[in-house]
């Protein structure tokens, strides 16, 4: 459900920015990620090793775009984060701030504990970086990137209750004050040139750590002086349209723009600062962020789901909101004209009223008419009808509905009323447009609650297939995530995907998904129909599927340990686009 984005509008104000704007910019851009959330409840991301990071991204912007925490976006994408182990610093770190975002009643605080320990053990001498470089060919790597994401979540950790050691602040500290470079510019490693995406990045992850340590003493005057060398870099080299980087931006670091606004909106937020050394970094902003919004409600340069968070984030000045406040944008069209105004608490199920008795309807009153019968109706339709008593009062007559699929609803009221003689006439109130982006999308119930049971690790595979689609690859199918898939080139007439392990699996259900298309009906894409399947050259099995994208096809064979899956599609259900595949190939117990 979706409210006026009250801290957005009054932001925008302050800045001199166009509200109507930002918020129809910003409600694109969460309809586009509720549109792309895949059945399993998450987003496509960078490393298929690494699955749950975008995703725990998309649900912190999700909450700080004011989604609540009962969202089902929300909770499948959570469900889908926990499901899985939480291993890479970026992941790490978004997943904590995520769970900060949702608010005291709903953080799971086991989960946040054992992140937080995490990331304590990772840290290095020079700061974070991924942990199979930390721990594996080059125990000393980090960079300045994964040591924010790691300070970020260490931030909202500790916010959150969950012990820090103060050796953890001190040392990660003292690492930054010894990346920075001579300028008193960050580059991604201590050996790059600056830019302005990582001089904020450090300059922020100095703040976080200034604050963090005891106000005077040890390393705070160091800290004063690297945070004094920074500011001084981004000032001299301040730019709200470019990444800037020495001696000069490139199309490379202009890729990282979404990415430095963020940090920059981030920057002002933890410093407390409507303006940074003079330079109104919202005002200049918002133009950019705007301009680059595609049709559909994303952005893009590098990664179109990352790259929209970012956007988002800093549209919403999601460092700054708690994420609490409601987003359900309610039209109130006409209500000031109308006879008498209806209004809603913006919660769903819905909960409407008469909020206001007009002018006219007051007239008729005066005159001696009396309120008859109410009727509710959504999008034209008679939802309900009460008789009015004469003793009845028309503000205590309540709607309460709930909807069963999403979109925009217009509700409004038809009010009756007579006089002494019998004569009715009929008076309309206004109409309220109502956003509903709340109801489970069919099918996710069953697949959420199966995440975690896949037998097949993803590393532990070599994936083929007779052919793929552009951006679709055989290995999709074990990638552990819904949002990736494998699609067989449309002139394949009998395409097949194999999947063979380094160690056998014991197993007895194999479970497919078919393969689908975000933001597009289910028969887009052809499905499979007919399938042959095999283990590692045993005999064949020939099974029919149901024509269903939002269902599991579970396929139960004796206990047996499988070397080898190969599924052949022999017919197809017809779709606009003639490239059938699976979303993934799971073994169960």
């Amino acid at each position: 459900m979706r409210a006026v984005l009250c801290l957005s509008l009054i932001t925008a104000l302050a800045h001199g920015q166009d509200h109507g704007a930002v918020d129809r910019a910003i409600e694109k851009g969460v309809d586009w990620l509720l549109a792309t959330q895949a059945l399993d409840g998450s987003w496509r991301g960078y490393n298929t090793k690494s699955p749950t990071g975008v995703t725990a991204l998309c649900v912190y912007t999700l909450l700080k775009c004011g989604l609540p925490p009962d969202h089902p976006a929300v909770t499948r994408g959570f469900a889908f984060v926990q499901a899985f182990p939480v291993e890479r610093t970026y992941t790490t770190g978004a997943t904590l701030m995520a769970c900060h975002a949702l608010g005291p009643k709903h953080r799971p605080v086991a989960f946040v504990k054992q992140l937080t320990k995490q990331l304590v053990a990772t840290l290095q001498r020079t700061g974070w970086g991924y942990p199979s470089n930390a721990t594996g060919e080059n125990p000393v790597y980090a960079d300045t990137s994964n040591s924010q994401y790691a300070l970020l979540g260490l931030q909202a950790a500790a916010a959150m209750g969950a012990p820090v050691p103060k050796t953890t602040w001190r040392n990660a500290a003292d690492a930054l004050i010894r990346r920075q470079g001579r300028s008193g510019g960050f580059g991604y490693q201590r050996s790059e040139r600056p830019t302005g995406a990582m001089t904020v990045a450090g300059l922020a992850s100095l703040v976080i750590c200034s604050k963090a340590l005891p106000p005077r003493g040890g390393l705070q005057p160091k800290l004063k002086v690297a945070r004094r060398r920074a500011d001084a870099w981004l000032q001299s080299n301040w730019s709200m349209t470019r990444n800037v980087a020495f001696p000069k931006a490139t199309k490379e670091t202009d890729r990282w723009l979404l990415y430095h606004l963020y940090g920059v909106e981030r920057l002002a937020a933890f410093l407390g600062k409507v303006k940074i050394g003079g330079h109104d970094w919202y005002a200049e902003g918002v133009p950019v962020v705007l301009k680059s919004q595609k049709k559909d409600g994303s952005w893009q340069r590098v990664m179109r789901e990352a790259d929209s968070c970012f956007a988002l984030l800093f549209l919403r000045q999601g460092s700054r909101v708690t994420g609490l406040a409601p987003r359900v944008r309610v039209q109130r069209g006409v209500a000031a004209k109308s006879p008498f105004a209806i209004g809603m608490d913006g919660a769903h199920p819905v909960k409407a009223w008469v909020s206001k008795r007009g002018a006219e309807l007051r007239r008729r009153l005066e005159a001696g008419k009396t309120p008859v019968q109410l009727t509710w109706t959504i999008d034209d339709e008679v939802i309900r009808t009460v008789k009015l008593t004469p003793d009845a009062t028309i503000e205590d007559q309540v709607l309460e509905w709930r909807s069963e699929r999403n979109g925009i609803r217009r509700i409004s009221a038809v009010l009756k009323l007579a006089d002494s003689s019998g004569k009715v006439e009929e008076l309309r109130s206004n109409v309220l447009e109502l956003k509903i982006d709340n109801v489970p999308a069919l099918g996710t119930e069953e697949i959420v609650k199966d995440l975690g049971k896949n037998l097949i690790d993803r590393d532990d595979t070599v994936v083929d297939a007779s052919s793929h689609s552009q951006w679709t690859r055989p290995e999709h199918v074990v990638d552990g995530t819904h949002a990736r898939a494998w699609l067989a080139a449309p002139d394949d007439d009998a395409p097949w995907v194999r999947v063979r392990f380094e160690r056998p699996v014991r197993a007895r259900k194999l479970v497919l998904t078919s393969a689908r298309s975000p933001r597009e009906r289910d028969d887009h894409l052809a499905r499979p129909k007919g399938i042959e399947v095999s283990f590692g050259g045993r005999k064949k099995r020939v099974v029919t599927l149901d024509d269903t994208v939002r269902k599991q096809h579970t396929i139960t064979f004796p206990a047996r340990s499988v070397r080898e899956v190969r599924v052949r599609i022999v017919s197809r259900y017809p779709g606009k686009v003639n490239s059938p595949g699976f979303a993934e190939v799971e073994l169960r117990r």
